[in-house]
């Protein structure tokens, strides 16, 4: 057990390297193992949001530069 779980106000450095380096990345793998398809779900659920959004502003985009295009070479050819 660490100082912090004993309740002391300020945990050795020691310590808290243990928390920061072995404890934490412990509780992050077993907090995913526990919850993959939960996690899997929020991060389609965000990167889809975020793609979806990519592609309107991509098509937005080229619509535009294809637009100016034109004209520039409509201007040109005229």
């Amino acid at each position: 057990m660490t100082a912090s779980e004993h309740g002391h106000a300020d945990p050795s450095v020691a310590d808290r390297a243990l928390d920061l380096f072995v404890y934490f990345p412990a509780g992050v793998v077993l907090s995913a193992m526990e919850d993959a398809p939960g996690m899997a779900a929020k991060g389609r659920r965000r990167i889809g949001r975020e793609l979806r959004n990519a592609r309107v502003v991509g098509r937005v985009a080229v619509d535009l530069g294809m637009r100016r295009l034109r004209d520039e070479v409509d201007r040109l050819v005229a």
